[in-house]
């Protein structure tokens, strides 16, 4: 939930890609994941951010959008619709 808010925010993310980060966060395209788990991959990404500000400019005006567009209320709200609809139609 930290990372969906965090981009929400228009913040890119750093995290290491781990049990279903990868389904918030695009590496590369809404904030950096470390393949590895450990310290010095953790590190490294982070270290990536805080080198180029527009990287975290871009990742953070894209990640704003990724969430807007796939996770806000209103993106769940039509979801839940959907499939409360459909219970109507199952036999």
């Amino acid at each position: 939930m930290a990372y969906l808010e965090a981009q929400a925010h228009g913040l890119a993310v750093a995290a290491c890609d781990t049990a279903g980060v990868s389904e918030v966060v695009c590496d590369g395209e809404t904030g950096l994941l470390a393949r590895e788990v450990t310290p010095s991959a953790y590190a490294a990404v982070i270290d990536r951010l805080i080198e180029s500000e527009q990287l975290r400019r871009d990742l953070g005006e894209r990640a704003r959008r990724h969430v807007m567009e796939r996770h806000s209320v209103e993106v769940a709200a039509r979801v839940l619709q959907a499939e409360l609809s459909g219970l109507g139609t199952r036999g």
